[in-house]
């Protein structure tokens, strides 16, 4: 029997960006799915906005629903932070930045809380980018802690950060930070650009390995899972065969499926039930050897 529940996987807002709050929490419960994951922007939370950012109001919303935040995501791509900038001021204010989100994170009792290791000027040494990375991770991983949060530092695509885009970035920053300081989110599009398999970052990562977000795509796209050429059975068996105990998050978000994203997140979840029912753990190896 499979060891990979339906419970342990996670529903994000990225494909509901265009929808109120009560619709995506609405439509999540209505999938029968117990988890979520919440990228922090409007029209949700978003400390900008202090109707938005009223952690009572989105703490009921959840409890109604009987709905679990298991991880908060600060925006940290497209908004102007970013802890490994070349700017001091701009490094100051990522800082507190996050400092906030871990505040917020507590008061929602999420369990984690979503890093980025941020990017450095492509004119520059990145070596100097890694440096500032650090620094800022240094000054922040204990603040996490502080609030009781696991801090996932989460590999991004090439485009997003030149400080950790593979197996080698990633293995940097595991030799920087001790087990006890810092574990790890891994995306499946930025393993597939970079021709790697998962199984390189549970042979590197072991337990560190503690978020997981899963996509489809071409290979990149963030696509419903069946949409793309992603080995999505796969992914699921090797989780499998680690004996992976961490949450996996369905982070879609293409374009294409924003006019109807509880159609298309349904898709993706039916998509994800049917290949968790071909999953075979350590007991189902055994019995096809009798």
């Amino acid at each position: 029997m499979s060891t990979l529940k339906k419970e342990k996987f996670a529903a994000m807002n990225l494909l509901y960006s265009r929808c109120r709050m009560e619709y995506f929490l609405d439509s999540i419960q209505r999938m029968g799915i117990q988890n979520i994951e919440l990228w922090t922007q409007i029209p949700y939370f978003c400390e900008l906005d202090k109707s938005l950012s009223d952690l009572s109001k989105i703490k009921c919303q959840l409890a109604l629903r009987g709905l679990r935040l298991i991880c908060l995501i600060p925006e940290q791509c497209s908004w102007p932070f970013n802890i490994a900038s070349d700017d001091p001021e701009i490094r100051r204010a990522s800082i507190d930045f996050y400092r906030r989100h871990f505040e917020a994170a507590a008061a929602l009792e999420a369990d984690k809380v979503l890093l980025t290791p941020g990017w450095y000027p492509w004119d520059k040494p990145v070596e100097e980018g890694l440096k500032y990375s650090e620094s800022s991770l240094r000054q922040l991983l204990p603040q996490a802690k502080k609030y009781g949060l696991t801090p996932v530092l989460e590999i991004l695509q090439p485009c997003e950060s030149n400080l950790m885009y593979d197996l080698a970035g990633t293995r940097w920053y595991a030799e920087h930070f001790g087990k006890d300081e810092l574990s790890f989110c891994i995306d499946t599009v930025p393993v597939r650009l970079a021709g790697e398999e998962l199984t390189d970052y549970f042979k590197l990562l072991g337990n560190r390995l503690q978020h997981i977000h899963l996509i489809d795509g071409t290979p990149a796209g963030h696509m419903v899972l069946g949409d793309g050429s992603h080995p999505i059975r796969e992914y699921l068996q090797i989780m499998e065969n680690y004996s992976y105990e961490g949450f996996v998050t369905l982070e879609f978000g293409s374009d294409i499926y924003m006019g109807s994203p509880e159609v298309h997140m349904k898709r993706g979840w039916n998509y994800l039930c049917s290949a968790l029912e071909g999953i075979k753990g350590e007991d189902d190896w055994k019995d096809g050897e009798k």
